[in-house]
């Protein structure tokens, strides 16, 4: 017999083999799965009567397994799945406008819902086929909050704004709805018993704690009145907020699509007020730093830092990457009244990729990043870079959002502990491109080797390598 001939049949054999054992290992995989049957009876603790469509979901391990079981008219319900062995844990979910109260068995109160906390409730071992019986649930009744969200003085609705119930021993939250629309709102389903209700300050409205208790700052839930939750239905509670001044506008790109970011409004010292971030329609409102989060009066700059590739820029649309914010802008006025349509077209911008890879021992503790850019007269840059991989490996990397110009770029790797999040020896000497190597925050951005960047570009092959610390350590101090 040839040697091809031997070679063959011996290739074929641990085929055949590995074929066999993946059969073999594919039917031990499915063996794994037992028969679980779970039934039993869901009814009201204060009448005894069973309640339908109460459903009865199955935990596994902390995870949802999408196996369930509903009550009948008579509250019964029994079902049977192929089950994964573990530990199994059952609760109940009521859905629709019911105003039964969630339960782990065996009666363990959830609220709002048994899925904030799925090891909640009794554990059950299951590794072979049964059938648990007598998983009976006996309901408590609570109630629900409602009622709308207004504008102090025109009764405007106020949409997509989060209402909070608290309870007031524990200062917990209990339930949070947003509003509709209308401006309308309904708690889930809660014990009855006495809350307070919450609306933080949001931009162009103080805050609130039900009934007129104004928030300056950070709402503090027990400055409000009691509100008593009734059983079994809703409790009304209206609430207006009293208007304070804002700006807002939106950010899009130059064809007008809605574009994500980081609004703030600048000083002409300088100084950034609290900013915001724009909804997902580009839309956005600001905080201002007065305790009721009004905008003070005087005159500003709006800086917008767009997601993405694009460039950051200042109203009303004027690319500034690494401007004078103040002088560059087109200025706005703020007075008595919120200011309106202050809206910010963003470009796209360029960007500068590479990888980051390092010498010397492997660190100890987590793994951070920074980067520095710098045009040629030495400004810092505004830009997002965008870090991938982990230790000890070619880490790509790319700067994002570039203006077109010449930059000069810093790269270096740190450790921190993640207990504690300071810095951890041994450092990383920072990589000013190209290979000079300089302690991070005295990198000499003249010595650098210059960058160009074109208009909407992509500039590739800017590599850093970084040395460990007690390589260099002492020759650049």
């Amino acid at each position: 017999m040839s040697t091809s001939r031997v070679k063959f049949c011996a290739a074929t054999a641990v085929a055949r083999m590995l074929a066999l054992f993946l059969i073999a290992a594919s039917s031990g995989a499915m063996a794994q799965a037992v028969s679980l049957t779970m039934s039993g009876r869901v009814t009201s603790s204060s009448t005894g009567l069973g309640i339908a469509a109460i459903r009865v979901e199955a935990i596994l391990d902390n995870h949802l397994t999408g196996q369930w079981a509903t009550s009948d008219g008579d509250g019964y319900f029994s079902y049977t799945f192929s089950a994964t062995p573990g530990t199994y844990r059952f609760h109940t979910t009521v859905i629709g406008a019911s105003y039964y109260l969630n339960q782990a068995y065996p009666n363990v109160l959830c609220v709002p819902f048994c899925n904030n906390n799925l090891l909640l409730g009794q554990p059950f071992d299951v590794q072979t086929a049964q059938t648990i019986n007598n998983l009976d649930f006996s309901l408590d009744i609570g109630g629900r909050v409602s009622g709308t969200l207004s504008a102090d003085g025109s009764g405007l609705p106020l949409a997509n704004i989060g209402v909070i119930l608290v309870d007031p021993i524990g200062g917990r939250q209990i339930s949070a709805g947003s509003t509709n629309a209308a401006g309308a709102y309904v708690s889930a389903v809660v014990p009855s018993v006495n809350y307070k209700i919450v609306v933080n300050r949001l931009p162009g409205y103080a805050g609130e704690v039900y009934n007129n208790h104004e928030c300056a700052g950070s709402c503090d839930p027990a400055a409000g009145d009691d509100v008593v939750v009734a059983a079994g239905g809703l409790t009304l509670v209206n609430i207006s907020l009293r208007p304070t001044v804002t700006v807002r506008g939106r950010l899009t790109d130059s064809q007008g699509n809605p574009r994500g970011g980081s609004i703030r409004l600048y000083t002409a010292a300088g100084d950034a007020l609290s900013g915001g971030y724009t909804d997902s329609d580009g839309n956005y409102g600001l905080l201002g730093s007065s305790a009721d989060g009004a905008v003070p009066p005087g005159n500003y700059a709006v800086f917008a830092i767009p997601d993405g590739n694009f460039i950051p820029a200042v109203y009303p649309g004027i690319d500034c990457g690494y401007c004078d914010k103040f002088t560059t802008g087109t200025h706005i006025t703020v007075g008595s009244q919120t200011l309106n349509g202050v809206d910010i077209v963003v470009h796209p911008g360029a960007t500068v990729s590479g990888t980051i890879s390092y010498l010397g021992l492997a660190p100890t503790g987590s793994l951070g990043t920074a980067q520095s850019i710098w045009t040629l007269d030495g400004r810092s840059v505004t830009a997002a870079s965008n870090v991938s991989g982990s230790c000890c490996t070619l880490i790509p990397y790319s700067i994002i959002g570039l203006e077109p110009g010449d930059y000069r770029i810093a790269a270096r790797y740190f450790t921190y502990s993640q207990q504690t999040g300071a810095l951890l020896s041994p450092l990383y000497v920072g990589d000013l491109y190209s290979a000079i190597p300089c302690y991070f925050d005295s990198c000499n951005p003249a010595q650098g080797t210059p960058i160009h960047v074109n208009a909407v570009a992509a500039v590739t092959g800017i590599d850093f390598q970084l040395h460990a610390d007690a390589i260099f350590k002492g020759g650049l101090e």
